[in-house]
């Protein structure tokens, strides 16, 4: 923020212990922020503190009316079965206060469960610093330091690694003027976004949208507002995960989205004017030739889909990934291939690792692995070898978002001797019979 040219008088941090940080004096409570702001709202209130602890934080917001907005980055909500409690909560104090305040210009809320966001102005110079509120450090990205690119397009992800992830592989091709991470939808969702878009930001011709699934009622607005979108000239493109029991319940466990018919959904989706992807190259495919050729543009026919019979293990650091695994590893070959069920040893590994990293805090252990941003190379080495020794796996696929700092998974770290890419191709000399992706 400060980078972009945000005044650091205009930084407020909230810290019970620490009298500055980075040089930014800290606040201990929200209350202390408003008495030093004459009870004036900031217009973002970033939260990503365990969500134990956040739930205080947003409710005390909300009372205070101290943010215009809230962005909440912490995980652990509905999405766990624990978590979910926490968001129950929130959302009956929230409408509460609604109700007894309809004339208040009360905060909104992007998230629970997001990476954060960024914004560069479609006219702004090459120099500029975007505004980003995404944690993630930005030189572990393909896309750093990377300005040339088409603007006038916009990506709204439930998946905070799927927004990391296109923005590394479209670098170059498109620098997206707004990139929208939206979790859970405990508040604002992917419509309302589009919405917005398309009033306040007129220059955005192509909006991406990563969808798991949308809250009660929202799916035939956003058929709706793509009408909207198409009568002026615009694609709204679309991936949508949880097309399998499978898939399905991965989005669940990820951004707590509860299933619906995925035929259904992409018959009405396409029939309203979506662009909707088959696959991640798909996505990624429409999303560069509607922005960089949109007069080239069409949609792509599906792929007759076989079956294979075969034992396949699965585990990311990334939601998204773990939720298409289940939408896509059916299709291929003949027969039927499956997520087994592993043994107690496989089992006892993996359970170790999450409870040593304290994941089982906000991720619950699934058939398909999501092993979090916070696994770091010896946690992959231990599962993919625990996983390769279990009777019932025949195959794994380790997918792989490369940004978090645990990793050793950018150059030039990965030439180190001992790097996660070393540790997996002498995994692959010891296991030749067992294959690995």
């Amino acid at each position: 923020l400060i980078k972009a040219g945000v005044s650091r008088d205009f930084i407020c941090k909230l810290h019970p212990k620490a009298k500055d940080v980075e040089n930014i004096p800290t606040f201990k409570t929200i209350e202390d922020v408003m008495i030093e702001r004459n009870f004036e709202p900031v217009d973002l209130f970033v939260v990503s503190v365990p969500s134990k602890m956040a739930v205080g934080y947003i409710e005390q917001a909300f009372k205070l009316n101290a943010a215009k907005s809230i962005q909440v980055i912490s995980g652990g909500f509905a999405e766990t079965q624990k978590g979910a409690a926490y968001q129950d909560y929130l959302e009956n104090v929230i409408s509460d206060i609604r109700k007894t305040k309809p004339a208040m210009n009360l905060p909104i809320i992007n998230g629970p469960n997001t990476v954060g966001n960024l914004y560069q102005p479609c006219d702004s110079n090459e120099d500029d610093t975007p505004y980003s509120t995404i944690f993630t450090p930005e030189s572990r990205s393909s896309a750093h330091g990377i300005k040339e690119g088409v603007k006038e397009c916009a990506l709204i992800c439930q998946s905070g690694a799927f927004l990391l992830a296109r923005r590394s592989n479209l670098a170059g091709i498109l620098n997206p003027s707004l990139t929208l991470s939206v979790g859970n939808q405990m508040d604002l969702s992917v419509p309302d976004y589009i919405e917005y878009i398309l009033s306040e930001h007129p220059q955005i011709m192509v909006i991406g949208c990563y969808i798991e699934g949308l809250p009660d009622g929202e799916g035939v607005r956003l058929m709706q507002i793509t009408g909207r979108a198409r009568s002026l000239g615009k694609f709204i493109i679309i991936y949508k995960s949880g097309r399998t029991a499978h898939g399905r319940l991965a989005a669940r466990g990820h951004t707590a989205s509860l299933p619906v018919d995925y035929r259904d959904c992409k018959r009405y989706l396409t029939h309203s004017g979506c662009l909707v992807a088959d696959s991640f190259q798909e996505f990624e495919n429409l999303m560069i030739t509607a922005s960089v050729t949109p007069s080239l543009c069409k949609t792509i026919t599906n792929f007759s889909q076989e079956h294979v019979d075969v034992g396949v293990a699965c585990l990311s650091n990334a939601g998204f990934e773990k939720c298409a695994f289940g939408d896509h590893l059916i299709p291929a070959g003949k027969g039927k291939v499956y997520f087994p069920k592993l043994g107690k040893n496989a089992s006892n590994i993996i359970r170790e690792m999450f409870e040593h990293l304290k994941l089982t805090e906000v991720i619950d252990i699934s058939q398909i692995l999501d092993v979090s941003p916070m696994m770091g190379d010896e946690g992959y080495e231990r599962i993919i070898r625990a996983l390769l020794e279990d009777e019932n796996v025949h195959t794994v696929i380790a997918g792989l978002v490369p940004e978090p700092l645990c990793l050793t998974s950018v150059e030039p770290l990965i030439y180190q001797e001992n790097s996660l890419l070393n540790r997996i191709a002498k995994i692959h000399e010891e296991y030749k019979g067992r294959k690995i992706l």
